[in-house]
């Protein structure tokens, strides 16, 4: 009963994280009013321009802008990129809201690129305005052809997710003796590089299970595909039971060692006894890191900025070994319901309150 108990509300607290939005497209309802109402309101379209744009520099900047529409903040690499726009591109403010577009044949120098989505930063070069670094989305400026990711671009990818420390995981410079591997393949029309992983290693190996890495990119003749080879080790299920095991051989040696000096004098010092570890349960660390990489590796995206705006709940995660993936399972699922009318949840953030003997207590932030 009190397991039930236990599903039924980590299963609830994913759901209540529904009612906040923040990720991919949102409903542009308003906008699109708004420009429908300028249409009816003036036949003159000089006049409509003037009213609802400010023409000035390489930028046209709308002077009414309607509700975010992505989520553009994260983890930014600077890189030096220039593009010369062959149509009117929209750009983006860091709160996801279309806030105007380029101008044709306008140069845009890039200064940083997200590591795991489309998005481009660059210094805003209109003055007078109030958007110091606006935003792009590579799905706007290139054509589908162009879209399609490079190998040196799905290796780097790869290498992102496989070195974030915050998932418990290391990237090696070179493979080991002890590592396992495998080959895989990726198809040269993928386009979006934070689906690489979850699509073609995490189903396959359920790497996610898996702490250190190393890959690397193979020359291969396939037209139609990518190839490259994976090296891992470190289940975390092993790592868990090789340090319970070297426990419990501590406490067997100091055993055989206090038996064998049974007939020297007594000391009067106290006897300090190893505490044996439970091996039925996990840390409250390695729970987190199984609910990451569970979650992660089937499309969520942690993102910590969401904790000024999104829904959030509380809960707890059981740390027995025999029920904490069904909780994990059924945390996702919850998840996956979202709203009930086809909108789940994409984006989360976790934070620790506290834990005891049996569970992980956590406060949970979510939105699509």
């Amino acid at each position: 009963m009190k397991k039930n108990k236990i599903l039924v509300m980590v299963l609830i607290m994913a759901m209540t994280l529904m009612v906040g939005g923040c990720g991919d497209k949102k409903d542009t309802s308003t906008v699109e009013t708004s420009v429908d109402e300028v249409v009816e309101t003036t036949n003159n379209e000089e006049e409509t321009v003037e009213d609802k744009v400010i023409p000035d520099g390489d930028i046209v900047f709308y002077e009414e802008t309607g509700m975010s529409e992505y989520t553009v903040i994260g983890d930014y690499e600077d890189i030096e990129k220039e593009i010369v726009t062959d149509k009117e591109i929209p750009v983006y403010s860091e709160d996801g809201i279309e806030v105007g577009h380029t101008k044709v044949g306008v140069t845009i120098k890039f200064e940083s690129k997200n590591v795991r989505t489309t998005w481009y930063k660059f210094k805003n070069p209109v003055e007078g305005t109030d958007y110091e670094y606006l935003y792009m989305s590579k799905n706007h400026f290139y054509t589908e052809s162009e879209n399609t990711l490079t190998q040196d671009e799905i290796l780097d990818a790869i290498k992102t997710r496989f070195s974030d420390a915050n998932m418990g995981y290391t990237l090696l410079d070179a493979p080991t003796d002890d590592m396992e591997s495998l080959e895989f393949s990726v198809s040269k029309e993928e386009t979006i590089a934070d689906l690489i992983v979850d699509t073609y290693l995490y189903e396959e190996k359920e790497l996610y299970y898996y702490l250190t890495f190393y890959v690397e990119a193979l020359d291969k003749e396939d037209e139609l595909n990518y190839w490259f080879k994976i090296y891992y080790k470190d289940n975390l299920n092993s790592v868990t039971q090789e340090s319970n095991n070297e426990t419990s051989a501590t406490n067997t040696a100091t055993e055989v060692n206090t038996a064998s000096v049974d007939n020297t004098p007594v000391s009067s010092e106290p006897v300090v006894e190893t505490p044996v570890v439970d091996n039925s349960k996990y840390t409250p660390d390695e729970a987190i890191a199984m609910i990451r990489n569970h979650h992660e590796s089937n499309g969520m995206i942690w993102d910590p900025s969401i904790k000024e705006f999104a829904s959030w709940g509380t809960g707890w995660f059981s740390l027995d070994k025999n029920s904490l993936m069904n909780e994990i399972k059924n945390d996702f699922a919850g998840y996956q319901y979202g709203d009930g009318a086809g909108n789940s949840t994409t984006n989360y953030y976790m934070e620790v309150t506290s834990s005891d003997d049996d569970y992980v207590y956590v406060t949970v932030w979510g939105c699509d």
